[in-house]
């Protein structure tokens, strides 16, 4: 009865707001504040014209500021755009060659000589997550003492926190400038970003801060520099640069976009087509914070969400607003199961799969169960980062039971291959690497990883 109630009044205010998009957008996310899934900025551009600026919310855990558009927020892995740019920028200026070595800019083993710049930027370096190490120094350590690669570069795609540092050292060394100052002399200033900053404090008074759906402040714990938080506004420039062209080519452009199978680019996932600019999206969290940009270059659409309190439902807010824009129908997400169950699961697995059992049974009106595949897939990678390797196959089994015979049944098959690969069980790390490429013969990782776990076998 309360879904119906709910249905009856979401076409209500869709027939009150037709034709002005603007207070329909603003009445969708007021329903996800108060369903507790969207708390930050919002920013959205239609054919040119700002159809909607708002804030929605705290800046504080404590609730005693509200936000406004002139907050800046982390915004987690969109950052990486700017190492990206940065490195093709010093690529036109001759600083730099993507075929170099990048042994040719830091001491590092014999593996530094096999791993090129386009590796790093294109997360194909093969070179594995690092430890939690408290700072830079012990990073830097940490690779001089890597012994061997995931796989061979170029033969794999792996995201990873030391492809990210090591960018920005290579930038550092060729424009011999600190990283946060080449952003700002270089981007920041020349787009008019003035309202962006690269490492401000967290606790600076225009910077966000991060907080649980409990209101208990997220604290903020990063072992390296290099962080651009940005008010929406500022992104929305930084976009527009891309898309125009401001700081690199077309051509730079596109080699930026370039992905190896299903992973992300530099800018995240970038279309082209004909050599057209076609869609921009992007999604990065951090220590509660979330942002998305994207566009759809066809409907001349820019969307840029932030928020300070994740829920992992900017994606889902985005595709409503660009429905609510091209006048098509749509539901406004719920709650994400992943954020309730994670660390449930993480404390004691079979308590927290009975937690999902009892969500599933009495909360349906809240959580969004038409995604739980998602979810679960989510969940596992969750638990595999924090090395709990059985449980993590245990939801990827289950998400992959709910994909069924869809081609999206890979990514569970290729991440149950890595977790028994990284158990040191070979055969039945290539029974799933195979299983994945069977499922989606596009799956390049999957497939590269059966390969070559293949010429391993005695």
């Amino acid at each position: 009865m309360k879904t119906t109630y709910l249905a009856v009044a979401l076409c209500l205010a869709a027939f009150l707001c037709a034709g002005q998009p603007s207070r329909e957008i603003d009445s969708v996310l007021q329903i996800a504040l108060r369903r507790g899934i969207f708390n930050g900025n919002a920013l959205v551009v239609h054919r040119g014209q700002t159809v909607l600026n708002r804030s929605y919310g705290y800046a504080r855990a404590d609730k005693s500021r509200l936000l406004t558009p002139d907050y800046r927020f982390d915004i987690g892995s969109i950052t990486k755009e700017f190492n990206g740019v940065g490195i093709l920028w010093l690529k036109e200026k001759g600083k730099l060659s993507l075929d170099d070595p990048i042994s040719r800019y830091l001491v590092l083993p014999e593996w530094g000589n096999r791993v090129k710049i386009r590796h790093l930027i294109q997360y194909t370096s093969g070179i594995p997550e690092s430890p939690d190490y408290p700072d830079e120094a012990a990073d830097l350590t940490w690779l001089r003492n890597l012994k061997t690669l995931a796989f061979s570069p170029g033969e794999g795609y792996l995201y990873s926190h030391p492809n990210v540092f090591l960018q920005q050292k290579i930038i550092e060394k060729a424009s011999g400038m600190s990283y946060a100052r080449f952003v700002e002399t270089y981007f920041l200033k020349p787009m008019g970003m003035t309202h962006t900053g690269v490492d401000l404090p967290i606790g600076d008074s225009l910077v966000a801060e991060g907080f649980s759906n409990g209101f208990e402040p997220l604290r903020y714990e990063t072992r390296s520099t290099g962080w651009v938080r940005p008010t929406t506004a500022d992104l929305l420039k930084w976009m527009e640069a891309i898309y125009r062209n401001r700081l690199i080519s077309t051509e730079s452009t596109q080699q930026l976009a370039e992905a190896y199978g299903f992973g992300e680019s530099s800018l995240g996932t970038v279309r082209f087509e004909n050599g057209a600019f076609v869609s921009h999206y992007h999604q990065g969290s951090n220590h509660g914070f979330e942002g998305m940009i994207y566009r759809n270059a066809r409907e001349d659409i820019v969307i840029i969400l932030l928020t300070n309190n994740q829920n992992m439902r900017v994606g889902a807010l985005r595709d409503v607003i660009e429905s609510v824009l091209l006048r098509k129908p749509y539901i406004v997400p719920k709650k994400s199961l992943y954020l309730d169950i994670r660390e449930k699961m993480l404390a004691d697995f079979p308590a927290g799969i009975a937690v999902l059992n009892a969500l599933r049974e009495t909360q349906q009106d809240t959580y969004d169960f038409n995604a739980e595949k998602y979810e679960l897939f989510t969940t596992g990678k969750y638990l595999m980062r924090r090395d709990r390797l059985e449980d993590a196959i245990a939801l990827f089994q289950l998400s992959a039971m709910l994909f069924g015979a869809s081609r999206e049944v890979t990514n569970p098959y290729e991440f149950i291959g890595q977790c028994y690969r990284k158990k040191g069980n070979l055969p039945l790390a290539l029974l799933y690497f195979q299983k994945a490429a069977e499922a989606d013969p596009e799956n390049k990782n999957a497939r590269a990883a059966w390969e070559s776990g293949r010429k391993e076998q005695p």
